[in-house]
């Protein structure tokens, strides 16, 4: 496999062109995705219609990750780049034309819905699985930060543009995310490192064997309850948050809150996310894992729970950038601390059994956030979830495998789990 040299990431022409296409990729995911969210109440107007089309969206997303995994494994990846993004742009590109025909149903935006997580599970992590092959091992955790930060800056302008696109026609985000998905392939297009798999990884070419190494993800976890109760941990946080911002947005757009307005709360969420990363990376990185994990659970609670007390967009935004603050100090700390649990043979392949939770996880989040609405109200259907992660979480703390972990500047002295 080519790799490419030492010198800075940005000027090597390979991770420049995996960059923006990884990049297009994202700006389409985030637009569109924050669009098909407005547009599930807009066509249902009801609730539990609207957090179910989030809901199949998930589940079949969750459905299409393990064989999405295996595809990435035994087929050229720079071939799935192009045409993953080919694929998205004309789903995307059929949704605009839809809207714009004024021929856009429950059941149709359902059809859609279902294909769009088809796409998401079968492609979503294509470009991530291929970096390592793109840039030396010695820069991929430079190149993955580089990632991060620019996944925080599209969610802070991103999420407001589709707004903003969307209070002008709900067709013209659906327009934005295809162009940039047909840049995607564009972009594939001009990669001439080698990015096919290695056949000595799997000792094949597919078929059975290739279904039973997707498998061993799943044993690994069957093996390690401290990995199960982190695991757990992690998919209940996924949870409760997908509930508590699925809540907040179908309660604002019932009171006829603007989509502008809706993407200003998301820019407050992004602008906390950034602080936490950059501020609070530094403030909690001696103090015991322990410690970081109950401050950071407590924060986010306490600031979820306010935006029961209240309606207001504003208010709301301000408390959203505050439940953000704490998020990504406390998803470094666990999963990190999952990460380097798992041996380096069975991080792909215990990591897709992961995105495999978190899209069960959202799938449910998104019913359950419109089904208590409906019955409990907006109040209730905030505490409700944020009660279980509180309970969830301070029961955690007891066990060896939170009470033991290691602050952040101490993580090297983990050893993986068989």
């Amino acid at each position: 496999m080519d790799e490419c040299g030492e010198t800075p990431l940005m000027r090597q022409r390979e991770y420049r062109y995996w960059f923006l296409c990884d990049t297009s990729s994202q700006i389409g995911v985030v637009v569109g995705g924050f669009a098909f969210t407005l547009l599930g109440y807009t066509v249902t107007h009801n609730y539990v219609l609207s957090g179910l089309a989030g809901t199949l969206n998930s589940l079949v997303t969750a459905f299409m990750v393990i064989p999405g995994g295996i595809i990435s494994d035994y087929h050229d990846r720079r071939r799935l780049i192009i045409l993953s993004g080919a694929f998205a742009a004309a789903l995307d590109a059929a949704l605009a034309l839809t809207l714009l025909a004024g021929r856009m149903s429950a059941p149709l935006l359902f059809v859609f819905v279902t294909a769009n997580g088809a796409l998401s599970g079968l492609f979503s992590n294509t470009t991530n699985v291929a970096l390592p092959q793109v840039v030396g091992k010695n820069q991929l955790a430079d190149a993955t930060a580089a990632n991060q930060s620019r996944d925080a800056v599209l969610q802070l302008a991103a999420s407001p543009l589709a707004g903003l696109l969307y209070g002008v026609s709900a067709a013209l985000p659906f327009a934005v995310a295809c162009a940039s998905r047909a840049l995607q392939s564009v972009f594939g297009m001009a990669l001439r490192c080698d990015l096919r798999p290695d056949p000595r990884d799997h000792g094949g070419d597919g078929g059975p064997a290739a279904l039973r190494d997707g498998l061993e993800g799943a044993r690994w976890y069957a093996r390690n309850g401290r990995a199960r109760l982190i695991l757990l941990l992690i998919v209940v946080q996924v949870m409760v948050l997908s509930m508590c911002g699925t809540v907040v947005v179908l309660y604002q757009q019932s009171l006829g809150t603007t989509s502008l307005m809706l993407g200003v709360i998301q820019t407050f969420q992004g602008v906390g996310m950034l602080l936490g990363g950059v501020v609070g990376m530094r403030l909690v990185r001696e103090l015991a894992g322990r410690t970081v994990f109950v401050l950071t659970s407590l924060a986010f609670v306490t600031s979820f729970s306010l935006m029961s007390l209240t309606a207001s967009p504003w208010i709301l935004a301000l408390l959203g950038f505050c439940a953000s603050v704490p998020l990504i100090p406390l998803n470094s700390m666990i999963e990190t601390y999952l990460m380097l649990l798992i041996p380096i043979s069975l991080r792909g392949r215990v990591g897709a059994v992961n995105v495999l939770f978190m899209s069960v996880a959202q799938s449910v989040s998104s019913v359950a956030a419109g089904t208590l609405l409906h019955i409990l109200g907006y109040r209730g259907a905030l505490l409700l979830p944020l009660a279980i992660m509180f309970v969830v979480s301070m029961m955690a703390c007891s066990t060896p495998a939170i009470g033991g972990m290691p602050g952040l500047s101490r993580m090297d002295s983990l050893e993986t789990l068989s």
